[in-house]
């Protein structure tokens, strides 16, 4: 069974082209925690590899513990990266988490395309369009002028987010962002990226959470109490 368990592992250590160290380490392990399982594996020795173990390997690995644990449910979830924060301020703006350093994907739910994004919903939250805790997920980014009308996660030419209403700016290479808690903005975008689903916290604290293994580092702690 341990084998088994150490196959699984490696598994899905080669479908993120990661190693064995770095899902240790993401996994808050010390890192040869994963060699040392395959060595008492080899020597018929399960001392150490407890279900504890698993739930913290899971989610840096993208899988589920019961995947790992005996090949039940999916072998990865679908993820999207995990961008920022917003509702810690008022005007909508994002606290960035990717600095080039460190990442996180979040498990992205039925109609969000693997091009999306999500942002966390932190600090006081957005009034009643969205409580603390809650997560907002985001289409791929697209011409802010094609999303007239809709709430979208905006970039502007300064590298900044913000998460506004758009609309019709009052010239060409404009768009005015209501920004929900806040004056209204005039502004020249780089993109836009349209609000598609949501997931209210009661549902978003379960959500799986995976370090990026494209980035080195560990995820940021990124709830606000």
């Amino acid at each position: 069974m341990l084998k088994d368990i150490l196959d699984r592992i490696e598994q899905r250590i080669a479908a993120l082209n990661t190693t064995p160290t770095a899902v240790s380490r993401a996994a808050g392990l010390s890192a040869d925690t994963i060699r040392n399982f395959r060595r008492r594996a080899d020597e018929d020795n399960a001392l150490g590899l407890s279900t504890y173990t698993l739930l913290q390997l899971a989610p840096a690995l993208q899988t589920t513990a019961a995947w790992l644990l005996d090949g039940t449910g999916p072998q990865g979830e679908p993820t999207v990266p995990l961008v920022g924060i917003v509702g810690e301020t008022p005007g909508g703006a994002v606290r960035q988490l990717l600095d080039g350093q460190a990442g996180e994907l979040i498990a992205r739910p039925p109609g969000v395309g693997s091009g999306g994004m999500a942002l966390d919903v932190g600090g006081p939250g957005l009034g009643s369009f969205a409580e603390q805790g809650a997560i907002l997920y985001f289409g791929e980014p697209r011409a802010a002028e094609e999303l007239i009308g809709r709430v979208a996660l905006v970039k502007l030419e300064d590298e900044s987010l913000v998460m506004a209403r758009i609309t019709r700016g009052p010239e060409p290479g404009l768009i005015d962002l209501d920004v929900l808690s806040g004056p209204i903005r005039t502004v020249r975008p780089v993109w836009a990226a349209q609000l598609v689903a949501r997931l209210e916290p009661s549902i978003a604290e379960h959500a799986l959470r995976a370090p990026d293994p494209s980035r080195p580092g560990h995820p940021r702690t990124h709830h606000s109490a």
